[in-house]
């Protein structure tokens, strides 16, 4: 009856599912999977724009600062999308100090890419000394990022 309830509910017709899911075990099942898949999507949007940044050290690096800007606001709006679907999100209970850890490492990715970008277009300018400051803020944020993420990951087991 349990598996009958829970197939029910998994292809929509709800009814017969919720007084057996109200009962245990399942929506705490299905409540992980969402949750689990939602942190499947933000993660890949997050491993992609930090590559992206990686990227754009690397252009700059060649003094190619229009083409690293260009993946640096790429970057950005992958950390954006991660950030709204992270905003939607509802945590199992047993997840929250995982997911506030993941919301603080996401808010300092988002900050050290807007430093990122100010710094390249100051380099651009020729402003190189606010460049370098911004530059630093930059590299500080993401290692904090670096941080809260392993935090995230390391309470969620």
């Amino acid at each position: 009856l349990h598996l009958e309830a829970l197939k029910d509910y998994i292809g929509g017709a709800t009814a017969p599912a919720k007084k057996t899911i109200e009962l245990g075990d399942s929506q705490t099942f299905i409540s992980k999977k969402a949750y689990g898949s939602s942190i499947v999507s933000i993660s890949e949007k997050t491993i992609e724009a930090v590559g992206l940044t990686s990227l754009a050290n690397t252009l700059s690096g060649q003094s190619r600062y229009d083409e690293a800007l260009v993946e640096l606001r790429k970057a950005q709006k992958l950390f954006s999308e991660a950030k709204e679907l992270t905003d939607n999100l509802s945590p199992p209970p047993q997840y929250q100090k995982s997911y506030d850890y993941h919301v603080k490492a996401l808010n300092l990715d988002i900050k050290g890419v807007q430093l990122d970008i100010q710094a390249r277009e100051h380099l651009m300018n020729g402003e190189y000394e606010l460049a370098n400051l911004e530059l630093e803020q930059a590299i500080e944020a993401y290692k904090e990022a670096i941080s809260y993420a392993e935090l995230s990951l390391s309470t969620m087991r």
